[in-house]
């Protein structure tokens, strides 16, 4: 697996207007099933709130989580893979 640090862009709704997202993160290699059990594992059993450090293969990350705040337990808003 490989965790590739991407940038993009995309249109709003507005016409004219474009929102740059300066880094984002995607495992290559790694299954969808892998990667939302992996983040679901870390909001779950790690730090709801803030970075959960860790090493994926030779790679150190951090995987960082958000809570959703609302009723009925935990929800994650949102969770993503980062190079620690």
């Amino acid at each position: 697996m490989t965790l590739a640090t991407i940038k993009f862009a995309w249109a709003d709704d507005k016409p004219g207007e474009v929102t740059i997202k300066p880094v984002s993160t995607i495992l290559v290699g790694a299954t969808p099933e892998f990667e939302i059990a992996a983040l679901s594992l870390a909001f779950l059993c790690g730090e709801q709130e803030g970075d959960n450090r860790m090493e994926l293969g030779r790679e150190r990350i951090k995987i960082v989580c958000y809570p959703h705040d609302g009723k009925g337990g935990p929800k994650v808003a949102s969770a993503y893979i980062e190079l620690a």
